[in-house]
């Protein structure tokens, strides 16, 4: 085992995206990884014919090495090349691409897994293509889109590719997709996506984030976060009277004082309001840059930021309960969102898939406790919401705040905490 031998240069490199990207520059002008474009162009059929009978997963003697067939890399050319003279296109290891992860023309997330791919539509992942070693069920299917942060190590190959000069002179293009949107990292702020190609001498193509959520945090729509900083702090009217009808609310539902969850929190002006009445609140809300002021107010009573022109400051009238907030960053409802005597849920106007959030509403409410969904559009009625909450919930009471906006209050079926819970 301490015996010195040749590198076999016949194994693939597992590297991450930053390692192969250095031996492109390495190997000279104009290499680079695949695009996800490419990929496709170098696979034995085309995928558009959308027969799965032809893909790899379901071949029970393919030549590929994926689903632990071997329980680590092999040779590139232990297995013969395909018909267009590729050798490895699926298995072994996965391939870098030049792509940022994004979802295709009219992707939809589907509401058991919302935030499976979505988060990840941020400019920051890059896609991986083909499969690995590892790969088992769908992953190195011909079908399979996946993706990780540039710096990771995932069984991550590469194939080292280089644009041919066109006949008429324009620059190649290789159908690379890059994200546009710079969107705010909570802790870290808004990162600057460098992109590491010669947009000089290549085609490169940018497309908007399909994450609708993210057009909070993005630095391209910066009115979506300015027009919610003037609905909670500057004009101000709506979400005065909703922390006045909550307040009502409980006075004439009382609730044991333990856990309330605020499901939209924004920047936490509610959430510290209901601290004054429960032991504890939890702040949920998919935005960073929400998030990032309600840490600030949490930590140091007061924030400034600039809204268009004006200079808004943002205070916690009361600092003794701040200590009683927990903030959280979520894309869904996951199991660590504690159940909770008052659930509001205000960000129904907002989320890109309601039903992933309606679904999981019933996992966080205690059986005696109240949930609460307000809507600033009058879509979200009772009538509505009763499609999702018929055998869970049943309606207390309906009223409109200002405007065309709802509010609901629901409280569990005796018969459904009975029989789940």
């Amino acid at each position: 085992m301490f015996d010195i031998v040749e590198m076999p240069k016949n194994w693939p490199v597992e590297v991450n995206y930053h390692e192969a990207k250095a031996y492109c520059k390495w190997k000279g002008e104009g290499y680079r990884c695949i695009s996800e474009a490419e990929h496709h162009a170098i696979r034995e059929y085309d995928v558009l014919d959308l027969d799965a009978t032809k893909d790899i997963i379901y071949q029970i003697h393919s030549k590929v090495n994926h689903n632990m067939a071997y329980g680590s890399s092999t040779p590139v050319d232990l297995h013969p090349a395909n018909s267009k003279g590729f050798h490895d296109v699926f298995g072994n290891v996965w391939e870098w691409t030049e792509d940022n992860f994004n979802g295709l023309p009219g992707t939809k997330t589907h509401f058991l897994y919302d935030d499976f791919s979505s988060p990840c539509y941020d400019g920051r992942h890059n896609l991986i293509m083909g499969g690995s070693w590892a790969s088992t069920g769908d992953e190195a299917s011909c079908f399979a889109r996946y993706m990780f942060r540039r710096h990771f190590y995932q069984h991550c190959g590469f194939r080292l590719v280089r644009s041919l000069p066109t006949t008429d002179g324009s620059k190649p293009d290789p159908q690379i997709r890059l994200c546009k949107d710079h969107i705010f990292v909570l802790g870290a702020g808004t990162p600057n996506n460098k992109v590491d190609l010669d947009e000089n001498k290549l085609q490169v193509g940018y497309y908007e984030t399909t994450n609708k959520q993210y057009l909070y945090d993005s630095h391209l729509h910066g009115q979506h976060f300015e027009n919610e900083i003037v609905d909670q702090h500057v004009k101000a009217e709506r979400i005065e009277k909703l922390i006045e009808q909550v307040n009502k609310i409980l006075d004439d539902y009382p609730v044991e004082g333990r856990i309330a969850t605020h499901l939209g929190c924004s920047t936490g002006r509610l959430v510290f309001d209901l601290a004054k009445r429960f032991d504890e609140v939890v702040g949920v809300d998919f935005c960073g840059k929400f998030l990032d002021i309600a840490l600030k107010i949490q930590a140091q009573g007061e924030v400034c930021i600039k809204v268009g022109e004006e200079d808004v400051c943002i205070k916690c009238n009361d600092m003794d309960v701040v200590n009683k907030v927990v903030f959280k960053q979520m894309t869904w409802i996951p199991n660590e969102i504690p159940k909770s005597e008052l659930v509001l849920f205000s960000m129904i106007d907002r989320v890109e898939n309601h039903l992933s959030w309606l679904r999981r509403l019933k996992e966080i409410v205690q059986p005696n406790g109240l949930l609460v969904v307000y809507c600033k559009q009058a879509k979200w009625t009772s009538k509505k919401l009763q499609e999702n909450f018929e055998k869970i919930f049943y309606l207390i009471k309906e009223s409109c705040l200002m405007g065309d906006d709802c509010l609901s209050i629901w409280k569990m079926k005796s018969s459904y905490a009975a029989e789940y819970l």
